[in-house]
């Protein structure tokens, strides 16, 4: 369990960190308030986990194994759980996830505009 952020009761669990973001944070089961691991933390553990995998798909093909890539897939896959496990969580306001949420699907709509016209 971790400590919610407001509170620093340990009432957030590693799944509920793990599936919490700005949009959709945890919400601790003591004083109520939301809270998610901070964007630069979660965006650059994907980034580097894609980066691995690729890399490490490179490799496959070059020595003609599916080993490296097995191997690289294991390697980012525990990577990616213990950076998540040690980031931080930070804090989420009623008000931030609700404007996460609005550019969120303001997104999702501006990347569909370009279908409309095709």
């Amino acid at each position: 369990m971790y400590p919610c952020p407001s509170c620093q009761e340990p009432t957030i669990s590693f799944l509920h960190k793990w599936l919490s973001w700005r949009e959709a944070p945890a919400r601790c089961s003591k004083c109520g308030h939301g809270c998610a691991i901070a964007i630069v933390d979660a965006g650059g553990i994907v980034v580097v986990c894609a980066i691995a995998v690729t890399l490490f798909g490179f490799a496959a093909v070059a020595v003609h194994s599916p080993l490296p890539f097995i191997s690289g897939i294991a390697l980012a896959v525990a990577f990616y759980l213990s950076r998540q496990h040690k980031a931080q969580l930070v804090a989420v306001s009623d008000a931030e996830a609700k404007a996460a949420k609005r550019s969120f699907w303001a997104m999702v709509l501006l990347s569909l505009f370009p279908a409309f016209f095709s």
